[in-house]
């Protein structure tokens, strides 16, 4: 097999309109990414609102609920707000079924997305390219 080398693809060029939609639409990816720790009142209670119903259905104690909101609210914090609250909503809809922080967390990511991610990793690369 003869092997040849690629050419390289020219960056992307953007008129200035182009570039001020690309940063406009990079800020609003990041305000809509921005992790969760960031608004800790929010993520408190959508957390709260996940776990209403296995409050119920547990025997734990107060004391024993609490620390277990507080690791949930833990492990949540790098997740954007609105996917925990999505994940929350399902959770009290009875959409979805779990008990365990790990349930919860794998639904967290599913209302991410794949898609998203790497959409946000595509702007970036483009943002990069013209700048």
């Amino acid at each position: 097999m003869e092997s040849r080398l690629l050419t390289s693809v020219p960056a992307p060029t953007l008129g200035e309109a182009e570039r001020t939609q690309l940063t406009q639409a990079l800020w609003m990816l990041f305000q809509a990414m921005k992790p969760a720790s960031e608004q800790p009142e929010a993520l408190m209670e959508a957390i709260q609102i996940a776990m209403s119903e296995l409050r119920y259905r547990s025997k734990a104690s107060e004391e024993q609920h609490t620390l277990n909101l507080k690791v949930w609210m833990n492990a949540c914090q790098p997740f954007p707000i609105w996917a925990v609250q999505k994940a929350a909503d399902w959770w009290s809809k009875g959409a979805r079924d779990g008990d365990e922080l790990g349930h919860f967390l794998g639904d967290v990511r599913l209302a991410v997305g794949h898609s998203v991610l790497s959409r946000q990793r595509h702007l970036q690369l483009l943002n990069h390219y013209q700048g």
